[in-house]
């Protein structure tokens, strides 16, 4: 049903200001971390980087046999923590002004899919020049610090994040995106469990420049304050490749706890719905409420139940 706000000269209308704003995560190793310091504009970054120290080259590390564990002999190119709790996580993440948000972004669940390799890692294998010649330029806006490492994950593995501290009354943008100056490897997403909104980016010379280069899906609603993002390969017959993931932009209002009039969500343009008892409602000018079933305004004053509706 489409909403529209008629208004009255006798009241003026006052317009809900949406703080819209963006969590920007970098995901990468340790020692490359992104920061206000670093951002061309000064923005505050939040990172998913495990500690340096704790380190076994690999992403579930408990999963592999002696021989595979005995392989892995260098791992100083590639942090991530073993596979025990707890996952590398940001708690309480900052917006890109520097406001803590109550959103926290962990590392929840590493789902086994091969047994000839790792599940993957934290390591610099983003865009960059190599031979540590510094970071490739890109459109994406972001510092170099983000784009020159990567989250990698290997065939046959998935890897799920957790948002967490959401608002189930609001809606929210993900922006998923990864480069590497290697070969193809592609990257796919999946938010919530919707397998047929699956997005795959490819990541090789990903310079930010198109709209493809993302994975971008909009108006997300949590459940229970959740949004879950599943990384996988994406390319599955390809056993030898593995998909990269550099940063993460979590797009929305992340002011205080969503709004609420008399125990109903409110969305960010004033909107309630009070299902069978007046429908649609538009909270803007309370206590003079817009009833869109009525297409008049109507003075609701508390939850008594007693509405005052004008001639």
């Amino acid at each position: 049903m489409k909403k529209t706000l008629t208004t009255l000269t006798l009241f003026g209308l006052v317009s809900l200001l949406t703080a819209q704003t963006s969590i920007l995560v970098d995901i990468g190793k340790p020692g490359l971390e992104s920061s206000s310091a670093t951002d061309p504009n000064g923005y505050h970054w939040n990172n998913i980087a495990p500690e340096a120290d704790a380190s076994n080259g690999v992403l579930g590390w408990e999963l592999l046999t002696a021989e595979q564990k005995a392989a892995y002999t260098n791992p100083g190119d590639h942090y991530s923590t073993p596979g025990i709790i707890p996952y590398p996580a940001v708690v309480d993440a900052l917006d890109q002004a520097g406001n803590a948000t109550g959103v926290n972004i962990t590392l929840t669940e590493v789902i086994d899919g091969n047994t000839f390799t790792s599940a993957g890692g934290f390591g610099r294998a983003g865009l960059e020049y190599g031979d540590d010649l510094g970071p490739v330029p890109t459109s994406t806006g972001y510092p170099g610090t983000a784009t020159i490492d990567s989250f990698y994950i290997n065939w046959g593995f998935e890897v799920v994040f957790t948002v967490s501290g959401l608002d189930d009354a609001r809606t929210y943008t993900l922006k998923m995106w990864g480069g590497q100056a290697r070969d193809s490897r592609p990257s796919s997403f999946i938010v919530n469990g919707n397998l047929e909104g699956v997005q795959t980016i490819e990541t090789f010379n990903n310079t930010g420049s198109d709209p493809a280069d993302y994975a971008l899906f909009a108006d997300v609603s949590p459940v229970n304050g959740e949004i879950t993002i599943k990384c996988e390969q994406g390319v599955t017959d390809d056993q030898g490749i593995n998909g990269q993931w550099s940063t993460l932009e979590i797009i929305g209002d992340f002011s205080g706890g969503g709004e609420t009039w008399l125990g109903y969500p409110v969305d960010e343009n004033g909107w309630a719905n009070t299902g069978d008892w007046m429908g649609w409602v538009n909270v803007v000018n309370q206590p003079w409420i817009w009833s869109l079933d009525l297409n008049k305004y109507i003075y609701v004053n508390d939850d008594s139940g007693w509405v005052y509706v004008p001639n």
